[in-house]
């Protein structure tokens, strides 16, 4: 409750806003005289038409990016980040995810207002006995980008690895799709492809093909060479960046993918293609360009 001359300036602000809200919708009035208005005062604008998008593996390489990416999108009102991580009771929210998501340390505070910390834990999430406590995570969710993955060194096996990789992967597309996401977004890799003698590319093609399977409106798998992850780099990405191999910023992926969300999003209405496949190539440089 606010004081009684705090209530009376917020009524009074209130009929300005109206009464110039008015004027400009007015038929007379000119575009330009409204987006100035619209300048001035930024809450005024229509809140519609903004998204919800949900990521899963937010604390990865390109995770991390696409954080301060979607965070930073006009048009995105909320960002559900996905991690291990516990928050604890009391937590000072926007110091801790600064912390968790150094991408956003000099974001201002309206990006990292709209972060919501979401604590997953990925076998619980595939288990049918404890998955309904998740039920929620892609609740009134317009967009979906999954960079969730892991390697056979940090899953300790092959048979370890495919149940990581492409057990997470699909229980989440699919728990997406019951949920009616529309968007769903999958950083998949250059050369994925089902049919590979090789464990990770044949993998990450059987992920593309089971999102596919699910029947989004519109899905699309992002396929991106040689990262730059800096202190995240893998061993093969080290040896590389040694011989100077052209490679790609996890940023240039983010934004990419960030950009197509959106622009989709606004074309929903068109007859889009429900599967789509980016390859690294159209990720160089900055938004992908």
């Amino acid at each position: 409750m606010g004081t009684l001359l705090e209530q009376q300036s917020t009524r009074k602000s209130d009929f300005i806003l109206l009464h110039f809200k008015n004027l400009f919708s007015d038929s007379s009035s000119s575009s330009s005289s409204l987006h100035i208005f619209l300048r001035l005062f930024p809450s005024a604008a229509p809140t519609a038409n903004m998204s919800t998008a949900v990521i899963l593996g937010s604390t990865g390489a390109i995770g991390l990016e696409l954080v301060r990416a979607m965070s930073a999108e006009s048009s995105i009102s909320t960002v559900k980040a996905t991690t291990r991580y516990v928050v604890p009771v009391n937590a000072d929210l926007p110091k801790l995810k600064r912390a968790l998501f150094p991408s956003l340390a000099s974001a201002p505070e309206e990006h990292v207002s709209k972060v919501e910390i979401v604590t997953i834990d990925w076998d619980k999430f595939c288990d049918p006995k404890t998955s309904a406590d998740y039920e929620s995570l892609f609740e009134k969710a317009d967009i979906a980008v999954s960079a969730l993955g892991t390697t056979r060194a940090n899953a300790g096996s092959a048979a370890e690895f495919e149940r990581i990789d492409k057990g997470y992967n699909l229980a989440a597309a699919q728990a997406a799709k019951s949920k009616n996401v529309k968007h769903y977004a999958l950083v998949s890799s250059q050369g994925a492809s089902s049919s590979s003698w090789l464990l990770y590319p044949r993998v990450k093609g059987e992920i593309e093909e089971g999102v596919k399977a699910c029947g989004f409106d519109v899905a699309v798998a992002y396929r991106p060479g040689l990262l730059q992850r800096g202190a995240k780099s893998r061993g093969v990405e080290k040896v590389a960046h040694f011989f100077r191999v052209p490679s790609t910023s996890c940023a240039s992926v983010a934004e990419k993918i960030v950009a197509q969300a959106v622009e989709k999003e606004k074309e929903k209405e068109k007859d889009l293609p429900k599967w789509s496949i980016v390859e690294n190539s159209e990720m160089k440089g900055k938004g992908g360009k």
